[in-house]
């Protein structure tokens, strides 16, 4: 529900297969990696990965599961880069009600509504 109108319908689990499917998330140990992780993650996932240099992950979506997970994996492996954390999740329901409305959910102004 955003604003009164229902915008869709379901349990958690169904809404995120909704605006997407799994994505898999790579932390590499040297930031000198990222742009090699994108190139070979575009090799094996489903979309363009994102970049968050700051936190030295790229995440792409996957419609493989655990497969592509593991597909990933190997890829890495094989050319010789170090992870530090590799992942595979579901998108948080902020994420889909960012995706359902355009707008993130500011957590800050539902603590100020509950002390109200």
């Amino acid at each position: 529900v955003d604003h009164g109108k229902v915008i869709a319908r379901g349990d958690a689990r169904s809404l995120k297969r909704q605006v997407g499917g799994d994505n898999i998330g790579v932390t590499v140990v040297d930031p000198a990696d990222l742009d090699r992780t994108v190139e070979l993650l575009r090799g094996c996932t489903d979309g363009d990965p994102v970049v968050d240099r700051p936190l030295r992950t790229v995440t792409a979506p996957t419609s493989a599961g655990v497969a592509g997970l593991a597909s990933v994996a190997n890829t890495l492996a094989g050319a010789g880069l170090r992870v530090e954390d590799l992942s595979l999740r579901q998108p948080t329901l902020d994420e889909v009600f960012l995706i359902l409305t355009g707008v993130a959910i500011d957590h800050d102004d539902e603590l100020e509504e509950a002390r109200a």
